[in-house]
């Protein structure tokens, strides 16, 4: 291994380490950050961040989730953790504007009428710059770390580490398909052409939807490591958790309904649905950022995710739901387990949407969520696998009930999911459905001419 590996290799591990990482990823058990006491590591949330805010790479792709999955984190840690969401230490300006410039083949004064040298948001990947076109528009452009591919690649180059993380959380899983399917979505958030299309795709089908904002995209501001996008200007995550009840509620439904209308009407997810990838607008409104982790299915893959809910929701089977995953990949076949005991252990992940009725996502339930996910100890973890089509999917359940349980956000789940699903279709049960049935028909009445 060089150098440069082992190198990344200990920032990782002490990164790790001064957090807690088993209690952050794994079930958050005993361990917490005042243990941290005995190893002399100080962890505030200033040493987190000078210390290893300028990690790139899969390390700040982890921790930038392991900042909004888990709220039994102690709260110093999240703080530590949360500026990998949009606020990481990002490149100082003669690099950021190299970067533009060798890209976009143009001195800067020349394409942009403005360009503020100050970034508004750094991630683990690039950071984001206000700017003017010279039609006067404003915009936000991403400009990816010089850094950032080597940093991404050496990590995932490194596949012992990976695996080895991999086997502590699932010690008896296959765990082929998860690699694959983790290292083939963090590289594809490299490549800013092909956020750039995927966004496209979600503008277009987003258009004049009532709630749900796509930011246009500049293709003639944009490059492989440039991405220029119209400007959002509204509340933060935390700054929208301080509106009233009855607005989180909406704000909830809104990010429900985008996720799972998304994953139905375009067979594409948007794979990273953390705080810092919302903007909350006026009247209601969210505009959705971020579409380089994402994850389009096949017709057959979508097939796949229809029969396990009308197996577990529609028409309840434990021997059916059984059959399924076992055909899917979820489960080996001929595991010593009961249809029974397979049904219940994958109950939770569809429990806001087995009945008709109100429920509030708390932070509780998305914690039992993320703990039931990664316990080795139950009955079925060494039967268990993820196929590459399942990685994403699982990816987004974590990530959304965690952003909607620091909402508590409340609704019937079930009459609204059954607006979305295909093979129901059932009539709007809220304003929201009915404001969104007005655009599906306004749309389909469009496309038909």
């Amino acid at each position: 291994m060089s150098r440069s590996r082992i190198k990344r290799a200990l920032q990782s591990t002490r990164l790790f380490a001064s957090l807690g990482a088993r209690h952050l990823f794994f079930k958050a058990r005993s361990r917490n950050l005042a243990d941290s006491k005995s190893t002399g590591i100080d962890q505030t949330s200033q040493r987190i961040r000078e210390k290893y805010g300028a990690m790139r790479g899969v390390t700040a792709k982890v921790a930038q989730m392991a900042s909004y999955l888990d709220s039994r984190v102690p709260q110093d840690a999240r703080d530590a953790l949360s500026q990998f969401q949009d606020n990481a230490v990002g490149i100082e300006w003669n690099e950021a504007r190299q970067v533009v410039e060798k890209d976009l083949g143009r001195k800067i004064k020349e394409i942009f009428k403005e360009f503020d040298e100050t970034p508004f948001a750094a991630a683990s990947i690039g950071q984001v710059h206000r700017a003017v076109t010279k039609t006067g528009d404003i915009v936000a452009v991403k400009v990816q770390y010089p850094e950032a591919r080597e940093a991404i690649v050496t990590d995932l180059k490194n596949s012992q580490s990976l695996a080895s993380l991999l086997r502590w959380i699932f010690p008896s899983m296959e765990i082929g398909d998860l690699t694959k399917e983790i290292s083939a979505r963090i590289l594809e958030e490299l490549d800013y052409v092909h956020e750039a299309s995927v966004q496209d795709l979600f503008y277009n089908y987003y258009l004049e939807h009532p709630t749900v904002v796509i930011p246009k995209v500049y293709r003639e501001l944009s490059g492989p490591t440039v991405l220029t996008t119209k400007f959002m200007k509204g509340l933060s995550f935390s700054d929208a958790l301080k509106e009233p009840q009855s607005q989180l509620d909406n704000y909830g439904e809104t990010i429900f309904r985008f996720v799972f209308r998304s994953l139905y009407g375009l067979r594409t997810f948007n794979g990273d649905p953390h705080p810092g990838n919302y903007v909350f607008l006026p009247h209601g409104q969210i505009a959705f950022l971020d579409f380089g982790f994402s994850r389009s299915f096949s017709p057959a893959e979508m097939s796949e995710f229809i029969e396990m809910i009308h197996h577990m929701v529609i028409d309840p089977s434990p021997k059916k739901f059984r059959e399924t995953v076992e055909q899917n990949g979820l489960l080996r076949s001929n595991a010593p387990l009961s249809d029974e005991e397979v049904y219940n252990y994958f109950l939770p992940y569809y429990q806001v949407v087995l009945e008709h009725n109100p429920m509030t996502i708390t932070q509780e339930y998305s914690n039992s969520l993320l703990s039931h996910s990664f316990d080795r100890k139950s009955s079925l973890s060494k039967y268990l696998n993820v196929p590459q089509s399942f990685v994403v999917i699982q990816r987004i359940n974590l990530g959304l009930y965690a952003i909607l349980g620091q909402m508590k956000a409340t609704s019937n789940w079930r009459k609204v999911a059954e607006e979305i699903w295909p093979f129901v279709q059932g009539e709007p049960s809220t304003e929201i459905g009915r404001e969104e049935q007005r655009w599906l028909q306004a749309r389909d009445a469009l496309n038909d001419k």
